[in-house]
């Protein structure tokens, strides 16, 4: 199934929060849609989580997300949901910053 946007390399430590706890976890890339947790923490598909993304610049915010895939002992992929106007202008902000 073809992606809906491209993704862009973003390596960055963010907190999850899902229905097993808290922990730290690693983007390694991001889209206006989604992005990629490198982590070992156990999910399953359809389960939703949070994700708090720290900007460079320091300013962070929490993303709603729905695990879309899993690459079992690597990670997982994350659609994100319910993007509010302020989280889509964010976004825009960290893939420009991956791009630039």
């Amino acid at each position: 199934m073809p992606r809906k946007q491209d993704r862009h390399t973003y390596l960055r430590e963010v907190e999850l929060l899902f229905a097993s706890g808290r922990r730290t976890a690693r983007i390694s890339d991001i889209s206006a849609g989604g992005c990629y947790i490198d982590t070992i923490v156990q999910v399953f598909v359809g389960d939703v989580v949070t994700i708090h993304i720290t900007a460079s610049d320091g300013l962070s915010m929490p993303f709603k997300g729905q695990v879309a895939y899993i690459l079992a002992g690597n990670g997982f992929g994350v659609e994100f949901l319910d993007l509010t106007d302020v989280q889509t202008e964010f976004l825009k902000g960290l893939i420009g910053s991956a791009t630039a």
